[in-house]
């Protein structure tokens, strides 16, 4: 992988940035980069990257169902797009591979709880949020609950479902970790948080009778005992190679996304002064894969974030757009004193499914937590204990690497009373160089 300018500098002229953004605009109609909601994208007629093979599997296991992505990943249109399917609206599915499957499309109630939505969640609101977040779901599927205890309303609603239609339940919940993930450098609020979203989750083993297929997702693996100590048998899809790449685009989706204006994309970026006048030979697909893909969750597919690639088809430049998560700053506000030291950074610990976990939330593995959020990810598989896989870590490509050098670098003078510009550009030059951690 090889260095190019996130942006240029050059392009300023308001002509040419009016010209570049028509010329864009024809390429990026079907390119909708915050559009989650699966029925809105498939009537509007957008780009899709088909997982229902994924899902087609899935709404056959008995077992609720879990899987860990970084931010800004597509967790939450594959849960849009799930519960559509379990509606069993198949209008919506027309032209897609399940459309073609053998599944019954008979429609069930399904339930879905965007944690994400909870913002005020200090330990002492998040309950009356939860609590509230269920019942405008109950209020949206047509029943009334006046309820304060969030885990005694989740469960009326599941009740109330389930007698009315007298099926069971399906349960999506997108972001389960979402207020934990926001109190990640107050270890004392982030415990208490926890514990509130445990009692809440604990309710969908009590219930089981009454619940169908359920479908957790989140950015972190927490320690199964500490959140979902009622659901011992969940099936984890995180390092299953079979779900590899059930989210986020691949190399083939790319293609298909950029159709025949690869061409006319490129040469407008080297005019542009987007991408180095050298750069001629290379493809616009590599440029792409460059700087937003590499994402891998089994040492051999590799993935692109959906986020950053629609960003770049949108606004027509290769930037950082995955930079806006919000993890970066999560980072600075903990301060990780390792992350402040390129030599930790030249010798990254190896990992595997039994030791990713997050459990002790006073004293973070930050190889882990790099992990999860999207700074790091596997390069490749090193070796094999009682089968189960030992993976090297790297930076997965450049947009991260970009991201993550200016907080290496302020961590890294944290103890430096004295601001030196040019201090904190060297190392950040000095991590930019270290190509052997790119995937």
């Amino acid at each position: 992988m090889k260095d190019a300018p996130l942006e240029s500098p050059d392009a300023t002229e308001s002509g040419e940035e009016t010209t570049a953004q028509e010329s864009v605009e024809e390429s990026v109609e079907e390119a909708p980069v915050r559009l989650t909601d699966f029925a809105d994208l498939r009537r509007n007629g957008h780009f899709y990257a088909d997982k229902t093979e994924f899902l087609f599997r899935l709404v056959k296991q008995d077992r609720p169902i879990f899987l860990a992505r970084p931010p800004r990943f597509g967790k939450s249109l594959l849960l849009s797009s799930f519960e559509r399917l379990l509606e069993g609206q198949r209008d919506l599915f027309k032209g897609l591979w399940i459309d073609q499957a053998d599944y019954d499309w008979a429609p069930s109630p399904v339930i879905k709880l965007d944690i994400n939505q909870v913002t005020d969640d200090t330990s002492w609101t998040l309950e009356n949020n939860l609590s509230q977040l269920t019942q405008d779901e109950a209020k949206r599927l047509g029943i009334q609950l006046k309820m304060k205890n969030p885990a005694n309303t989740l469960s009326s609603l599941i009740l109330n479902l389930f007698d009315k239609y007298d099926k069971k339940v399906s349960i999506l919940i997108d972001g389960y970790d979402a207020p934990i993930i926001k109190h990640l450098d107050q270890p004392n609020d982030a415990t208490n948080i926890r514990e509130i979203l445990k009692k809440f989750y604990d309710r969908l083993r009590s219930d089981e009778e009454m619940i169908g297929p359920i479908f957790i997702t989140g950015v972190c693996r927490f320690d199964w005992n500490s959140i979902f100590s009622y659901l011992p048998n969940l099936y984890d899809l995180t390092f299953e190679r079979d779900y590899a790449a059930i989210c986020g685009f691949t190399a083939v989706d790319i293609e298909d996304l950029l159709g025949d204006r690869k061409k006319k994309i490129l040469k407008r970026l080297l005019k542009e002064k987007f991408i180095a006048p050298g750069s001629q030979g290379k493809d616009l697909s590599d440029f792409i894969r460059d700087f937003y893909g590499g994402y891998s969750w089994d040492g051999r597919t590799r993935v692109y974030n959906p986020w950053s690639a629609l960003s770049f088809l949108h606004e027509g430049k290769l930037s950082n757009y995955w930079y806006s998560c919000g993890i970066p700053n999560l980072l600075r506000e903990m301060r990780p004193e390792a992350l402040g030291n390129l030599d930790w950074f030249k010798n990254l610990p190896s990992l595997n499914e039994t030791n990713s976990y997050i459990d002790n939330l006073n004293r973070l593995d930050l190889a882990v937590l790099l992990f999860q959020t999207g700074f790091l990810t596997i390069k490749e598989k090193i070796g094999q204990t009682e089968e189960i896989p030992e993976y090297s870590l790297g930076l997965p490509n450049i947009e991260v690497q970009a991201a993550l050098a200016p907080v290496v670098s302020e961590i890294s003078q944290r103890d430096n009373p004295i601001k030196d510009d040019k201090e904190s550009m060297n190392v950040i030059s000095d991590f930019l160089k270290l190509k052997d951690l790119m995937v």
